[in-house]
């Protein structure tokens, strides 16, 4: 004969605060000792910030696991969240990071990294500018869409010789001038030395002693 046996099922609840800020209130059944996870997806415009089992916080991250051994209600806690995104003005002059969601009230730092040949200018949003360090520091409190601008770094100039302004030519003397990126250089090189009369004519011999 065939028996069955049923471990005890354990009832687990999920609800969101507030609740529109995640789907509704669930619950569901595990067998007792099963794994359960959960994970805390927002709303748009929602943030996530924490789990709480009769108001104290069981976990900081979205996505929380734990052995189902008694039934609980955990809730997950959203806050109003804005979406801050960084773009460069000109990719072939430089990068931009630090986009994200974050909760209203958070601390936000994006970055601008120039492209060699370039130099930061400043962060701009619509056209205004709202700071002159790469590394920008600010309050999440609105979205915002924030532009890196860079201009070429006349302080550091690659002089290419391929391509030089004006052309070279075979046997070019010196003094010569470049220009790069708005920077003229003028290049020179010491004198060549006169080769000596006994590399000229061949190796040197020690004169003959004379009595």
């Amino acid at each position: 004969m065939l028996v069955a046996t049923f471990a005890p099922a354990v009832a687990i609840t999920a609800s969101a605060d507030p609740p529109s800020a995640a789907r509704s209130a669930a619950t569901v059944l595990y067998a007792a000792g099963q794994w359960v996870g959960l994970w805390a997806s927002p709303n748009p415009d929602f943030a996530f910030v924490n789990w709480t089992v009769n108001d104290v916080v069981v976990n900081t991250w979205s996505y929380d696991s734990f052995v189902a051994e008694t039934n609980v209600t955990l809730v997950a806690h959203f806050t109003n969240a804005v979406t801050i995104l960084t773009s460069p003005a000109d990719p072939n002059a430089g990068t931009s990071g630090g986009d994200g969601i974050f909760p209203v009230g958070a601390t936000v730092g994006v970055v601008a990294a120039p492209k060699s040949g370039y130099a930061f200018v400043n962060w701009t949003e619509n056209g205004t500018p709202v700071s002159t360090t790469p590394s920008h520091t600010f309050t999440a409190i609105t979205n915002r869409l924030l532009v890196a601008n860079f201009l070429p770094d006349s302080t550091r100039v690659t002089f290419d010789f391929d391509t030089a302004t004006p052309v070279l030519t075979n046997a070019q003397p010196t003094l010569l001038t470049q220009t790069a990126s708005g920077l003229t250089a003028e290049f020179s090189s010491p004198p060549i030395p006169a080769p000596s009369p006994c590399k000229a004519a061949g190796p040197c011999r020690s004169s003959p002693a004379t009595s």
